[in-house]
């Protein structure tokens, strides 16, 4: 009898073990939970002379930059010196959001501190397709410490319809 429970305790653990692998594999096995990071100012570690030209891929095109805003990829981090604050009333970002999810009008923002601050404001679009949103966040409310930016999105089927952006002042 004790035989019989082991070799059914054994089938039971296979089977889970099985249908757990299952899911793994039907949901796209595993998953980069780092958002892509992007420097706020571009850097330059190009080859040394590549023989020919590499072409780019369509997908990796970003549009650039406005000028005097720092970029952050979507559910992407900044991380920015307090110092470079110094002076600035505003810290005006450009947050890469897609089209279909930016829609028309101004966003509903807030940032939301570690230690529990919040604060509520709106993102306004940028001119153009594919430029995102752009925010301005009050210089006064940031002190060194991690910062949760969340964006109000047009439904896109996305339970929360929210888009999420890290920014660290060091």
């Amino acid at each position: 009898m004790a035989q019989s429970s082991n070799s059914i305790g054994l089938w039971i653990a296979a089977i889970i073990g099985l249908v757990a692998i299952g899911t793994w594999f039907a949901l796209g096995g595993t998953r980069d939970t780092q958002p892509a990071i992007r420097p706020a100012t571009p850097t330059t570690n190009a080859p040394a002379k590549p023989s020919q030209p590499q072409p780019v891929p369509q997908a990796a095109v970003q549009p650039a930059a406005i000028d005097g805003l720092h970029r952050i990829a979507d559910h992407g981090r900044l991380t920015l010196d307090h110092a470079a604050l110094a002076g600035q009333k505003t810290l005006d970002v450009q947050l890469e959001l897609p089209d279909d999810a930016r829609g028309a009008g101004e966003r509903s923002m807030r940032v939301v501190s570690t230690d529990g601050r919040r604060i509520d404001t709106t993102a306004t679009p940028l001119p153009g397709p594919g430029s995102g949103v752009r925010a301005s966040i009050d210089t006064g409310f940031l002190t060194p410490g991690r910062y949760m930016i969340e964006v109000d999105t047009v439904a896109t089927g996305h339970p929360l319809n929210i888009s999420r952006y890290v920014v660290e002042i060091q």
